[in-house]
C-alpha cells in the first residue's frame, strides 16, 4: 500500500469490515486516524464496526468524535453530506443509549 494516500487505510478497513475480518479492519481505520487525525470517515466507520460488534462504549467514543468533526465540516464536505452523516451518528448513539438502559 502507498502510506502516502491517506484514504488507501480508510478504505482497506472498508474491505476488511465486508470480509468480516473485524481485527484487522479495526486496525486499519486506526492507523487511517493517525495518518490524518481530521479523518471523520475512519472515525464513523470504526463506530459502526464497534457497534455492529456490540462494543457500545467504543462506538459511542468514535461516534462522537466523528459527529464533531461532520459539523465541523472536515475534509471539506459537502453540506448535504454532513447532515445526513450527522444524522446517522445520532441514530447510531440514540440505538447505543436504548442498550444501555
Amino acid at each position: 500500500m502507498n502510506p502516502g494516500y491517506k484514504g488507501v487505510y480508510h478504505n482497506f478497513g472498508a474491505l476488511l469490515s465486508e470480509l468480516e475480518r473485524y481485527d484487522e479492519a479495526e486496525k486499519a481505520y486506526r492507523k487511517a486516524i493517525e495518518i490524518n487525525p481530521d479523518d471523520v470517515y475512519s472515525y464513523s466507520n470504526l463506530g459502526f464496526l464497534f457497534y455492529d460488534l456490540k462494543r457500545f462504549d467504543e462506538a459511542k467514543q468514535e461516534i462522537l468524535k466523528a459527529r464533531e468533526l461532520f459539523k465541523k465540516g472536515g475534509e471539506f464536505l459537502a453540506e448535504e453530506e454532513i447532515v445526513e452523516m450527522v444524522k446517522d451518528c445520532d441514530e447510531i448513539l440514540d440505538e447505543i443509549s436504548k442498550t444501555k438502559n
